[in-house]
């Protein structure tokens, strides 16, 4: 797959979360199904393939895409690849959680 995008430290630690949940509740199987769909879809999302939605949150134009119980946000960068910022559970509060993370200078 096409890695024409970095990942926060943020990022990250929601992508570990996510898997540790999904071990602990649904057991190894189930982690290697769901993190072959994340990454699929943050390949679809570089190549700009499939939906997608841009939200203004903070001042800063984000791009969306919903994969199965999550969202996955990134961040367009002049000349830098996409930025992920986030992979949230579609329950939480995405726009407080993104506007905290963009608030604290991850770009």
């Amino acid at each position: 797959m096409d890695t024409s995008y970095e990942i926060s430290k943020s990022a990250e630690k929601d992508w570990r979360s996510i898997v540790e949940y999904t071990y602990i509740n649904f057991g190894k199987r189930q982690v290697e199904k769901y993190t072959k769909r994340l990454l699929k879809c943050l390949d679809d999302l570089t190549k700009d393939v499939g939906h997608k939605k841009e939200i203004d949150v903070s001042g800063h134009q984000v791009i969306l895409k919903h994969c199965q119980k999550h969202y996955i946000f990134g961040l367009q960068r002049n000349d830098k690849p996409l930025l992920i910022i986030a992979i949230l559970h579609e329950q939480m509060d995405l726009i407080q959680r993104l506007k905290n993370r963009l608030n604290k200078s991850i770009i």
